[in-house]
């Protein structure tokens, strides 16, 4: 929360203009709970930067602001009705406790699966189940991804020279990122911000949801970038079972290696749900993908993925269910 502020109109917007300053529109109408604001830290995986590789994890933290959120309060009112960090919010719990003000993503499939059941059936519903919730966690954090790939294209085509022509898109690097996201009235998912060095500090209990979240992201991590298994025989039968033999044959040996990667990858993908390639959001991945001018051989591992998508070689592992031990209750000063 440190350097952040709220501002009024053009008026307030005039009087920071004499310094260097990042500006978002604030969001105005964010979905309450209990009456007060709420957003997500999810945790995503980059295994590749070109072509895109983006997974995020099932488990996540919703993070609460600490006092009840005013529409109608001038500079958005006090930091702890319009900043949801912990960091900020610990202050006004007891002792700093954390999972005071925090649910795991356990405690957000039942309140926003409740509200389905309860207001699926009524004209002009904005609910959604909590699986339409992910989806659309889903397209938001891959259309950030996606707008990055070809300034990351830039970088590593930027590094080639004489003794490294046919330079790699750092095929051998990954990192965990948190991206954080708010959910407005009309349950539509939006991206706040990106952050490279996501804490991995843990809460004063290590048992509770929020220490157990980033032990199980961290060892699903770990199995899925690490996992020895040979996958070469695999993905030649994916491969040769695909309907377009004629594109499958126009792969080059360095999308080859993108593949056995990714389907590598697939073999262990524990709690990691797979934000790019995903055949879910193929329109909106292919109509990006045109409006960036990506080159045809890219264009052309795009539909061999989507193909791969489709056959269901890749979602066999994902999990979305929590155990029901990470479950806790929201309470305020």
């Amino acid at each position: 929360g440190m350097g952040i502020s709220v501002v009024d109109g053009e008026k307030g917007l005039a009087k920071v203009r004499k310094h260097t300053h990042l500006v978002q529109t604030y969001l105005a109408n964010p979905h309450l709970i209990n009456n007060r604001k709420w957003d997500m830290r999810t945790y995503v995986l980059l295994t590749s930067t070109h072509p895109l590789r983006v997974y995020f994890y099932h488990r996540g933290i919703v993070r609460f602001a600490s006092k009840e959120y005013d529409p109608n309060a001038k500079k958005g009112g006090k930091k702890s009705q319009f900043l949801t960090n912990t960091s900020v919010n610990k202050h006004y719990t007891k002792k700093g406790n954390v999972t005071e003000i925090t649910w795991s993503f356990a405690n957000l499939k039942d309140y926003f699966d409740k509200d389905w059941e309860m207001n699926k059936d009524k004209p002009d519903t904005k609910s959604i189940s909590y699986e339409e919730l992910l989806h659309r966690i889903e397209r938001a954090i891959s259309i950030v991804f996606l707008s990055a790939e070809q300034e990351w294209k830039r970088y590593y085509d930027g590094r080639r020279g004489p003794l490294n022509p046919e330079v790699k898109y750092c095929s051998n690097c990954y990192q965990i990122m948190g991206v954080d996201l708010i959910v407005d009235a009309n349950n539509h998912a939006r991206v706040i911000e990106v952050n490279g060095q996501p804490s991995m500090a843990l809460s004063k209990d290590s048992k509770d949801h929020y220490s157990v979240t980033k032990y199980s992201m961290i060892n699903d991590y770990v199995k899925m970038i690490f996992n020895p298994i040979k996958v070469a025989k695999i993905l030649e039968d994916d491969l040769s079972s695909l309907d377009n033999q004629e594109l499958v044959s126009s792969l080059k040996q360095s999308d080859m290696e993108y593949l056995l990667d990714y389907r590598r990858e697939k073999e262990y993908q524990g709690g990691w749900r797979s934000v790019y390639p995903n055949d879910r959001h193929e329109d909106l991945h292919s109509q990006f993908l045109d409006l960036h001018k990506v080159t045809q051989q890219r264009r052309r591992v795009h539909d061999i993925l989507m193909a791969l998508e489709k056959k269901g070689f890749a979602n066999s592992d994902e999990s979305g269910d929590e155990d029901s031990a990470t479950t806790t209750t929201v309470t305020t000063k």
